[in-house]
């Protein structure tokens, strides 16, 4: 399901930047650009990172970004948008929704903080290897009746098996101490091992 949020900005102070919350749930990779703006990141995933400036920000399935907005632009109305469309208020201009080299210049622009005050200390030895496959499957529908190809509808999946979105944020239920929201017998390597980066992946695996 995606969705596209409209803001207000008056004048520019931070606090008369007015947003509608609204949530979006992700199985692939999406460009998102808010018009005539730059976003500033500044963490993700709950992690503090260099300033990175961007026209727009490239997000995964299951990321979080904490993005800077200034409004300095004149009083009138903008989108936020992650996908093109045809509405007349001004529109943020995106790359090409194929466009790999746009995505990886997001990502391959992200840094730790790595200061005295924010260090990371990773562990040094590795003593287990882990495989994750991500993907996005198609499922039947009743009559064919679903938008995705064939009328069918996508589902993600990670290591072949089925991803339901959860009913609390992972980050949320540790702030508030809430137990029995997810668990440790995720398997380390696909229960199915297959060919995982060929042309075509088989329908039924």
């Amino acid at each position: 399901m995606l969705k596209i949020r409209h803001i207000q900005a008056n004048g520019g102070s931070w606090k008369d930047l007015s947003t509608s919350h609204n949530q979006c749930y992700l199985h692939e990779a999406l460009f998102f650009s808010i018009a005539k703006h730059k976003m500033t990141v500044v963490g993700i995933d709950g992690s503090y990172m260099k300033p990175l400036t961007r026209d727009y920000i490239t997000i995964y399935p299951g990321q979080t970004f904490d993005v800077l907005l200034e409004a300095n632009q004149c009083s009138d109305h903008y989108y936020m948008g992650i996908l093109h469309s045809i509405f007349t208020p001004s529109l943020p201009h995106f790359p090409a929704y194929n466009d790999t080299n746009a995505s990886v210049q997001v990502m391959a622009g992200l840094r730790s903080l790595a200061v005295a005050e924010h260090p990371s200390n990773v562990p040094l030895s590795l003593s287990t290897k882990l495989i994750y496959t991500v993907s996005v499957n198609l499922f039947l529908c009743p009559n064919n009746s679903c938008a995705g190809p064939n009328g069918m509808r996508f589902s993600g999946s990670i290591n072949n098996i089925s991803f339901q979105s959860p009913t609390i944020d992972i980050l949320q239920a540790y702030y508030y101490n809430i137990s029995g929201v997810y668990g440790d017998k995720f398997p380390s390597v696909p229960p199915l091992v297959f060919n995982f980066t060929p042309d075509y992946l088989p329908l039924e695996y």
